[in-house]
Parts: C-alpha cells; sequence; structure tokens
C-alpha cells in the first residue's frame, strides 16, 4: 500500500468517520424529547465522543505539521476547531427537535481538551521516529 493510501485509511477516514458519527447522531430529531436524570452519563458521552474527535484530528494534524519546537501549537487548534464544531451542533440542535444545553457546549470543549492534549503528551515524550 503506498504512503497517500496508507494516510487515507490510518489517518484521514477515522477522522472523517468520527466528525460524521458526531453529526449524525447528534443533528437526528428525536421522536420523543426526554429529559434524563442521569446528567453524569450524558455529559460523559459528550466528553468521550469529542475527546476522540479531537484525538483523531489532533493525530492527523501531527502527520502533517510536525515541528518539534511548536509541538503544543497543534493540539491549540484542534482543541479551537472542534470546539466551534461542537457549539455549532449544540445551537443547530435548538432548529431540527433536540435540546439546546450550555453544559454539552462545556462537556464537548472538555473533551476536545483531553482528546488533543493526549496526542500532545504523546508526541512531546515519544515522537515519531
Amino acid at each position: 500500500m503506498n504512503k497517500s493510501k496508507q494516510n487515507f485509511f490510518y489517518y484521514w477516514l477515522p477522522a472523517l468517520a468520527c466528525l460524521s458519527i458526531i453529526a449524525y447522531f447528534s443533528l437526528t430529531p428525536i421522536a420523543i424529547k426526554v429529559k434524563t436524570k442521569i446528567i453524569p452519563f450524558d455529559k460523559l458521552s459528550h466528553m468521550c465522543a469529542y475527546g476522540a474527535l479531537s484525538l483523531l484530528w489532533a493525530r492527523l494534524g501531527y502527520l502533517y505539521y510536525s515541528n518539534p519546537t511548536y509541538w503544543f501549537s497543534v493540539p491549540l487548534w484542534t482543541t479551537f476547531f472542534c470546539s466551534v464544531f461542537g457549539v455549532g451542533i449544540e445551537i443547530t440542535q435548538e432548529y431540527v427537535g433536540r435540546y439546546f444545553e450550555y453544559a454539552d457546549m462545556l462537556a464537548n470543549t472538555i473533551g476536545c481538551l483531553f482528546g488533543s492534549s493526549a496526542v500532545a503528551a504523546k508526541e512531546k515524550w515519544f515522537p515519531r521516529g
């Protein structure tokens, strides 16, 4: 397998798939609006989903920009763009029959920070050889 195909299947495809899955499940209208009392589970699922999203996109960022002097810029940009995506999804949910919550935006951003930080720590202490 040549390098460009390997990059597509190993880096691009998972990142795009995660983005698409989050968008699909976040914007699909629900038939019955149910407020659950299991708030920590809801917020934890937001953090996990957006943590995975930012982790995959940060991996992709380090593939193309791996200057060891500025190892922190990829996770900063990844956190920013994934958080903006999360805010956009939350705002759009109000118009497709879903709930809009500021707490979900915060959980999305915290997940983005965790995911990007994990990749940054890996790149800082165990750089690609």
